[in-house]
């Protein structure tokens, strides 16, 4: 995981490890969670800067990256940095030969960014252009404000797997809340599908 990645991985390898012991009886999936890390001082520069340190060989490894970038319990750092931390990382482990790197980013930058109504950037093809430059070989979000953003990552030769939460919202109010009376409300035409 990068820095602002560490509590959901932690999450899903202790879920891993769940669904593992279930199957075989045992308490470890054979996944082993590890951080890119940036170390204070070390790693880090006055102006800002900084770069990833990798402390264990990904040489021939399948390697899921997970980073939030936006994280509420780290507010010192912002998407754009958690962004580059992202890229860096992505190109570190290609360039110590990790065979496969899946980019688990569950809230994907400028995703609200597929189209334009001028002289403007499709931040959603340069977020694609980012991520295919360092060679990340999958990207994993959820919840896509808009279908079209796949196309940006297809042209790019990245599959984009977006997974959905809408069965997991659905179980939770049909489980606390009454169907009823209940009014569910989008913030726009897109969140309404």
């Amino acid at each position: 995981s990068n820095r602002s990645g560490q509590t959901l991985a932690r999450k899903i390898c202790e879920e891993l490890s769940k669904i593992r012991a279930g199957e075989e009886g045992e308490n470890s999936c054979g996944t082993r969670l590890k951080q890119a890390m940036v170390r204070p001082g070390k790693d880090t520069f006055a102006c800002g800067e900084f770069k990833v340190n990798l402390e264990d060989s990904v040489r021939g490894k399948d390697v899921f990256l997970v980073q939030c970038m936006l994280d509420r319990s780290a507010p010192s750092r912002n998407l754009h940095e958690n962004m580059w931390e992202t890229v860096q990382t992505i190109e570190a482990l290609k360039g110590c030969h990790a065979q496969y790197v899946s980019a688990v980013i569950p809230c994907l930058p400028y995703s609200r960014q597929d189209k334009t109504d001028g002289r403007e950037s499709y931040g959603s093809v340069v977020m694609a252009k980012a991520l295919s430059s360092v060679g990340v070989d999958q990207v994993i979000t959820f919840d896509l404000h808009a279908q079209q953003i796949k196309g940006f990552y297809r042209m790019e030769h990245i599959p984009l797997d977006a997974l959905f939460a809408t069965n997991l919202f659905i179980n939770h109010i049909k489980s606390h809340y009454g169907l009823e009376s209940l009014i569910v409300a989008a913030p726009d035409e897109g969140g309404g599908k």
